[in-house]
């Protein structure tokens, strides 16, 4: 990433993260993965996950600010309309996106 921008690049990472709820790969799209990620709702049929997440997500943070002042265009959820992940159309409803 350095090297890359010092050479006058811009940077972009995507992520394809693991189903945090099933512990499968990017593809695994378990419908209620979003749902479990998002603050605790009281009528929620998944396990609540949003804590954890938020660690994880805290972790990213970190990495990226270490890289600083490096601009990054950070894609984590792309092409949330196809069906492969699970955060994509088919695990998820617009709203919970």
């Amino acid at each position: 990433i350095r090297k890359g921008y010092s050479m006058g690049g811009i940077i972009t990472v995507t992520m394809h993260e693991d189903n945090p709820l099933t512990g499968g790969s990017s593809w695994d799209n378990k419908n209620g993965t979003v749902r479990a990620i998002l603050p605790p709702q009281s009528n929620s049929d998944v396990p609540n996950m949003h804590k954890e997440y938020m660690q994880t997500l805290s972790k990213i943070a970190d990495f990226f600010e270490d890289l600083a002042p490096i601009p990054i265009l950070f894609r984590p959820y792309h092409e949330n309309n196809h069906v492969w992940s699970w955060w994509g159309s088919s695990a998820c409803t617009p709203e919970e996106f």
